[in-house]
C-alpha cells in the first residue's frame, strides 16, 4: 500500500504486513520488462532516451521526455501490481526516515545521538 491511512496501516500491521524501507535490488532487465508490463505508456519514452545516451542530443531529449512524461508512482503503479515478482526480507532493530528534506536527516541524527557534520543554518533549521 502506498501511503496508507492510519487505519489501513494498523490493519496491515496487525495482519502481519511489513513496512517497505525501499531498499531494493534487481536486474535492470527485469525492471525494464516490468515497466512494459505495468507502465507501457512510459516505456517508449525510455526507449527514446536509451537510444540518445552518449549522443550530443541526450540532454535535449531528456528534457523533452521530462516535459511529456505522465506522473506515475513507482510503488503504487508498478510494485503493488506485481506481488508475484517481489520477495521481501524482514529486518528488525533499524530506524527508518524519509530523508527527502535536510531537516529529516538532522532529526534522524538527533534520534541516534549524533550531530550533523554540516552547518544546520544552511538548511533552514
Amino acid at each position: 500500500m502506498e501511503k496508507p491511512t492510519l487505519a489501513e496501516a494498523l490493519q496491515a500491521q496487525q495482519s502481519g504486513a511489513l513496512w517497505n524501507t525501499f531498499v531494493m535490488a534487481g536486474k535492470a532487465s527485469t525492471l525494464w520488462e516490468l515497466g512494459w508490463r505495468c507502465l507501457p505508456e512510459l516505456m517508449p519514452l525510455f526507449d527514446k532516451l536509451s537510444r540518445s545516451i552518449g549522443t550530443s542530443q541526450e540532454g535535449q531529449i531528456l528534457e523533452l521526455i521530462y516535459q511529456q512524461m505522465p506522473k506515475r508512482n513507482f510503488s503504487h503503479d508498478l510494485l503493488q501490481k506485481i506481488p508475484d515478482r517481489i520477495a521481501v526480507i524482514e529486518v528488525k532493530g533499524v530506524l527508518w526516515s524519509d530523508w527527502g528534506h535536510p531537516q529529516r536527516v538532522i532529526s534522524t541524527l538527533r534520534q541516534i545521538g549524533k550531530s550533523p557534520r554540516f552547518p544546520e543554518h544552511l538548511v533552514g533549521v
